[in-house]
């Protein structure tokens, strides 16, 4: 029992973990989604194989209903480090756009991208 509890921690400590309020799925291991919802607004990453990713950012509620942006997007960078700066410039832009068009609290954009390079290096592993 000692020995299976101790390999369960092991493997624990070799996969860290998403951070919190961001999620990594993987309905198909090629095409992991990387989300974070913080109301009103939704960030959502999705990895499309030979293909170009798509980023949606939606506020809702944004006046009389729900509004969205979504782009395709190929993050640049030889490193998954510089993908996912490429990404935040993006997801930066979105919000930008956001705020155009709906009154967002000030401290929302910071409060969501906490933990984004670390959730984003484990949306890179699960690709692999």
């Amino acid at each position: 029992m000692a020995i299976l509890a101790g390999l369960l921690l092991a493997a624990a400590a070799a996969a860290p973990a998403v951070p919190e309020g961001w999620t990594v799925t993987a309905a198909d291991a090629k095409a992991p989604v990387l989300a974070h919802t913080l109301v009103p607004v939704t960030i959502e990453y999705r990895t499309v194989p030979d293909d170009y990713d798509t980023l949606t950012l939606t506020v809702d509620p944004c006046g009389q209903g729900p509004w969205h942006e979504k782009d395709s997007i190929a993050p640049q960078g030889d490193t998954p480090a510089a993908r996912a700066a490429d990404l935040r410039k993006a997801i930066a832009d979105e919000f930008h756009n956001a705020r155009l068009n709906c009154t967002l609290p000030e401290w929302i954009e910071a409060a969501m991208l906490a933990g984004f390079d670390a959730a984003y290096l484990q949306l890179e592993a699960a690709k692999k």
